[in-house]
């Protein structure tokens, strides 16, 4: 979580949710990591199957083939991993939410942008506030451990009427 002062993202959000809860991206994932297991075994059963030729010219073809298939199984298990969480950016100066995801040290991709005036809600229990879009959609959940942020947040939230 990042609070700024009056920082401009400058793009326009992705039409993808943060929080997609149908299981579909971890069916996904799993269906990549088990190909990638198998194309990394299928190069291993090559050298340690029974009754393989020996030639040279089989031995440099099941070579090759087996580093492209390990190659493959590796590029595929990296595919597979699930990606980072996006960072919630709270722009109080500006008024807006913003959820960034960071694809390296210097790339972001804006996953959704929301003023405090157009969100559904908030919800505050204790340190710990959660946002809502108006589809009842959770947004984002953060937990402030700073009291004079903590305060200011909540202060505006309440102008936007949004807190109560």
């Amino acid at each position: 979580m990042t609070l700024t002062a009056e920082q401009d993202v400058g793009r326009k959000p992705l039409c993808e949710t943060a929080n997609k809860r149908d299981g579909s991206r971890f069916i996904i994932r799993l269906a990549l990591r088990v190909l990638a297991a198998a194309l990394v075994l299928s190069g291993l059963c090559l050298w340690v199957l029974p009754g393989s030729n020996r030639e040279s010219e089989v031995l440099l073809f099941k070579l090759v083939l087996s580093i492209t298939a390990f190659l493959g199984g590796v590029g595929l298990w990296q595919t597979g991993m699930a990606p980072a969480p996006p960072v919630v950016e709270l722009d109080i100066k500006g008024g807006e939410l913003r959820l960034v995801r960071e694809c390296g040290p210097v790339r972001r991709r804006l996953i959704e942008q929301c003023r405090f005036d157009d969100l559904g809600g908030a919800e505050q229990n204790g340190r710990q506030i959660t946002f809502w879009a108006k589809d009842a959609r959770m947004l984002a959940e953060i937990t402030l451990g700073n009291a004079a942020a903590h305060a200011i947040l909540i202060s505006a939230l309440r102008r936007a009427g949004k807190l109560a």
